[in-house]
């Protein structure tokens, strides 16, 4: 089983052998990452220059899908993911700020940014851990600011029977997910949280994790079972 803290792993799936798939991965962007761009556009417009930080960003995508009017920044605890996207934001002459940390660490900084948000960072995590994540995401959060926390959907159960058939057969590449249905509850306890809405993104997505057999037939059921997308957006904003 892959641990969710372990850097060695988080940073080899983060690496890219050269800058041209850097730029595909850019380029070709996944249907979610698409989808979370627009509903962080969405909130953004609530700012004349947003400022938006990635938790968890990995090579920062789906911030550099963001227009080039936001202000954006990429945390994350691997070198070389950060590394990745130094390199593809210089490439795009797009600025960005990046921050080499844990956000587990509870010494990070205080309510600097307008959106904060993470995508497929909490899932891989004990209730207790996303617990400290979400309180820290807060705490990077300026009054009257949002925090969008996005995970794969277990709900939807295409991905479900996909995922653990991967799982059954030693193919799942990342660190094991925990099925997250009620993030408004496990929030509730957080000082100054207010829940505003939810979101289900990339509807398509969810039938790609499937064994080639189950494919089309889940897609034939879901015209009339109409399955849950594949991922997840829970949004707060921060009291003041």
């Amino acid at each position: 089983m892959v641990k969710s803290n372990d850097l060695s792993t988080w940073s080899q799936l983060a690496k890219f052998d050269s800058l041209e798939q850097l730029l595909d991965a850019y380029k070709n962007p996944s249907q979610f990452q698409i989808e979370l761009s627009e509903l962080l556009q969405r909130y953004g417009s609530d700012f004349i220059t947003p400022k938006v930080i990635e938790v968890g960003s990995a090579n920062g995508v789906t911030s550099a899908l963001l227009p080039d009017h936001y202000s954006r920044a990429l945390l994350d605890f691997s070198p070389i993911a950060l590394g990745q996207a130094n390199t593809l934001f210089n490439h795009l002459g797009k600025k960005v700020e990046l921050i080499e940390a844990d956000i587990l660490n509870p010494n990070l900084m205080d309510a600097q940014y307008d959106i904060v948000f993470s995508a497929g960072l909490l899932e891989h995590f004990s209730l207790k851990d996303r617990t400290t994540i979400v309180k820290n995401m807060f705490r990077l959060t300026s009054p009257n600011g949002y925090v969008l926390i996005a995970v794969p959907n277990h709900r939807s159960i295409p991905y479900r029977i996909g995922y653990l058939y991967q799982v059954l057969r030693a193919t799942w590449l990342y660190p094991r997910e925990e099925l997250i249905t009620h993030l408004k509850h496990e929030t509730e306890p957080i000082h100054n949280s207010l829940y505003v809405d939810e979101y289900e993104l990339s509807k398509d997505t969810v039938f790609r994790y499937l064994p080639a057999t189950l494919n089309k037939p889940f897609r034939l059921l879901d015209k009339w079972l109409h399955f849950e997308a594949y991922l997840k957006v829970w949004v707060y904003q921060k009291g003041e």
